[in-house]
């Protein structure tokens, strides 16, 4: 009885007005689909990378809508409220009340729909088959690569929330490109604006992991007449940092105390006539193509190297 109290004292507001009613409908409409198509989502019943944007994205959003029409409406229409409001004994403390109430499940549902929201943006179905869709090649190629396993966000947007933040805004930017088909084909590398790779790639590949020599073998035939075999072996120098601090091999640069920097004159970063060293001791040494000068550097795209300039 007290429930169904609260609510007589909430249900003259709703119908106040139609946009306020609009609203109730929407809402209520909104959550009975969210519920079942949940439900359908999480027992398998319907699947594929439109449902969780449905589940998690579109009806959400339709929701938070329907919920914004109902205080408009009230403000539109707040004479007639308040005559509504008024005629009825003791309906502002219900009214209180039952907005306290529904303010209450409101914000669980929502907070509820944000975090799956957040996670299924974060998942490889959807930012290879619904999100990316012009990357369907790089997408193939992920999918057969050593890093198949590792989530796409774990290396385009790593931990934190500064850089979650970036990427959706930039997401918005790349939203807007497919949309109008603005962005250039095909797909350009590399890729620019990409988060730090010792803040990404090494979380995984720590330079104190490359250490040592790697024997590689390489089995093939010679195109002759008897089809000979041969073998090749490499000696792989992967090399890294030693437990005594000192870099040694194909990975010496990833010291943390080495900085390798240089200034690329294309956007694919191939011609590169001007290179910076600075080793641990803190001394810097400059090479350069033929005819360009040490000092200052040549105008261009000036970078610190990474994992991503060879990898």
């Amino acid at each position: 009885m007290k429930l169904k109290r609260l609510w007589s004292s909430f249900l003259p507001l709703l119908t106040s007005n139609r946009i306020s009613f609009l609203g109730a409908l929407v809402t209520t409409a909104a959550f009975i689909g969210m519920v079942l198509s949940f439900v359908l989502f999480s027992v398998g019943a319907w699947g594929g990378p439109y449902a969780g944007l449905v589940v998690f994205l579109v009806l959400p959003g339709i929701f938070v809508g329907g919920l914004a029409l109902i205080p408009a409406g009230l403000f539109l229409y707040r004479k007639t409220l308040k005559e509504r409001v008024l005629a009825r004994k003791e309906a502002p403390v219900h009214i209180l009340k039952t907005v306290g109430i529904l303010t209450v499940l409101n914000v669980v549902v929502l907070s509820l729909a944000g975090y799956r929201g957040l996670h299924y943006m974060d998942s490889v179905e959807f930012c290879g088959t619904l999100c990316h869709t012009v990357m369907q090649p790089q997408y193939e190629a992920y999918l057969s690569s050593a890093h198949a396993r590792v989530p796409c966000v774990e290396c385009h947007i790593g931990p934190g929330a500064s850089w979650f933040v970036k990427s959706k805004l930039s997401g918005l930017r790349q939203v807007f490109a497919v949309l109008f088909h603005t962005y250039r084909k095909p797909i350009p590398t590399p890729v620019e604006n990409l988060r730090p790779a010792r803040e990404t790639c090494e979380q995984c590949h720590w330079p104190e992991k490359f250490q040592g020599e790697r024997l590689v073998v390489k089995r093939a035939y010679l195109p002759d007449r008897e089809v000979t075999p041969f073998t090749n072996l490499l000696l792989m120098k992967t090399g890294g940092i030693r437990r005594d601090g000192t870099p040694v091999g194909i990975h010496w640069h990833v010291y943390h105390k080495i900085e390798v920097s240089y200034v690329a004159l294309d956007r694919k970063r191939e011609k590169i006539p001007w290179v910076r060293m600075k080793d641990e001791k803190g001394e810097t040494r400059i090479f350069t193509a033929p005819g360009v000068a040490p000092s200052p550097p040549p105008e261009g795209e000036f970078r610190v190297m990474d994992c991503v300039d060879c990898h």
